[in-house]
């Protein structure tokens, strides 16, 4: 299970990054998902994997041996905020993504880098 979710977090990194680095600006909104989503599964794998279902709260008497089957719930407390932030980040980048097709009208990133002014041109600029 370990080797398998290494391997899918491996891939969403790559593939967000991938992403990332594209022209077009829908492309790098969806690249900031896949990765968020593969790093939320990272966070999720720090918490120890169990193949049973145990709870991640432990009663405070007998911590000895039930602690050790126990799953830590930081990493998910983590998760979820990440999720949160996540969703945020996502509705200001496409709000941000909607502006800069109606203002510039293109969602090149290449076209918006050459949309700005030379550094003469530029106001405060001596």
């Amino acid at each position: 299970m370990q080797l398998l979710l290494a391997f899918l977090v491996g891939v969403l990194v790559a593939g967000g990054a991938s992403l990332l680095l594209s022209r077009d600006f829908y492309r790098v909104v969806l690249g900031v998902m896949v990765m968020s989503n593969g790093v939320n599964l990272f966070l999720l794998a720090c918490g120890r994997l169990r193949g049973e279902r145990t709870p991640p709260i432990v009663e405070a008497r007998g911590v000895g041996e039930a602690a050790d089957f126990a799953v830590n719930p930081l990493p998910q407390a983590l998760v979820l905020t990440a999720i949160v932030i996540t969703f945020g980040i996502a509705a200001f980048l496409l709000t941000l993504v909607g502006a800069a097709e109606r203002d510039i009208g293109t969602l090149d990133v290449e076209a918006m880098r050459l949309a700005e002014p030379p550094e003469e041109e530029r106001p405060g600029h001596e």
